[in-house]
């Protein structure tokens, strides 16, 4: 069920605001995380593309940990 706001109230305002904020950096955070990334290996230099977390390198099995520290 959808919100509802007095639109004429300054708390209720702040509130629509404040969640309207909310659901924007939610949107935004999940489309980072979602997306895949360039990164080089550190450990044999290749170029691969990777997601955010844990991933491994093709060439080396190196581990790579892509950490996407979105702050607001």
């Amino acid at each position: 069920m959808a919100k509802k706001y007095n639109l004429g109230s300054s708390s209720d305002m702040k509130r629509f605001q404040r969640d309207i904020t909310n659901a924007a950096e939610h949107m935004v955070r999940k489309a980072a995380n979602d997306m895949k990334i360039e990164v080089e290996c550190p450990n044999c230099h290749t170029r691969i593309s990777a997601h955010s977390g844990m991933n491994f390198c093709p060439v080396c099995r190196q581990q790579i940990d892509v950490d996407l520290d979105i702050h607001f």
